[in-house]
């Protein structure tokens, strides 16, 4: 499973070119819902996920407006089914935002 904004939808397309690639003939199917997507070889019986997550953290709606929750990763309940997880958001793994020293 992909996690991650657009960075990990570019590593999920690489791999699923890379595996047509090495079984063209292979027997899938695709299952699309807003932005994530599953790819099944049936075949193989593996599951490629792409988790679509700008955040890997909650926003939560409360009294005050929208409120990011850094302790908080409900969507991640999901993961647990997975066998391997790819987190892959660039923003995530720099010191400091883009534009501050």
């Amino acid at each position: 499973m992909y996690i991650g904004d657009s960075l990990s939808l570019n590593s999920f397309q690489s791999l699923l070119c890379l595996l047509h690639g090495a079984v063209p003939e292979a027997k899938f199917t695709q299952e699309i819902y807003r932005e994530n997507a599953t790819i099944t070889f049936l075949d193989y019986g593996v599951e490629i996920v792409l988790f679509h997550s700008n955040l890997l953290v909650d926003i939560e709606v409360e009294s005050i407006g929208r409120v990011l929750k850094l302790d908080s990763i409900k969507s991640g309940q999901i993961w647990k089914e997975f066998d391997l997880l790819i987190f892959n958001s660039w923003l995530w793994y720099t010191r400091t935002p883009p534009g501050q020293q």
